[in-house]
């Protein structure tokens, strides 16, 4: 055999070998790189928030009744004087008063339910949005 064809051998070899060993140990192939504090969006503070303080709740709040556009998760919990919120992203606390006359809508997630981050659109649950 000349050089050339040998070489073009053990490469194609080689190759062979690294597909095969790639399908038989995927996760040798691929690492997951974890994601750092520094990229969260709203989603992934209020999804660590609830589960260091499982009495926090998640909530989507939104101006749209479809919650279209813009909107943005957070945790709350209900308090005396109205709806208290904890927002991870901002890195701020905040009540509103009576959320119930509040010109936002309200996407509460039950805590069997896994909070969606990317929708085409939600449904507000809310007292006052259960005609929607």
């Amino acid at each position: 055999m000349k050089t050339m064809t040998k070489i073009h051998l053990i490469l194609l070899l080689a190759l062979i070998i690294a597909i095969i060993a790639a399908f038989a140990h995927p996760g040798a192939a691929v690492r997951i790189i974890p994601k750092e504090e520094a990229y969260y969006d709203c989603y992934d503070w209020s999804i660590k928030y609830n589960k260091e303080n499982t009495e926090w709740g998640i909530v989507t709040m939104s101006d749209n009744r479809l919650f279209k556009g813009t909107s943005h998760m957070v945790n709350y919990r209900l308090a005396s004087n109205g709806l208290q919120i904890h927002d991870g992203l901002y890195g701020i606390d905040y009540t509103i008063d009576d959320y119930r006359v509040a010109k936002k809508y309200f996407r509460f997630w039950r805590a069997d339910e896994v909070p969606v981050r990317h929708y085409k659109f939600l449904r507000a649950n809310a007292p006052q949005e259960t005609q929607i």
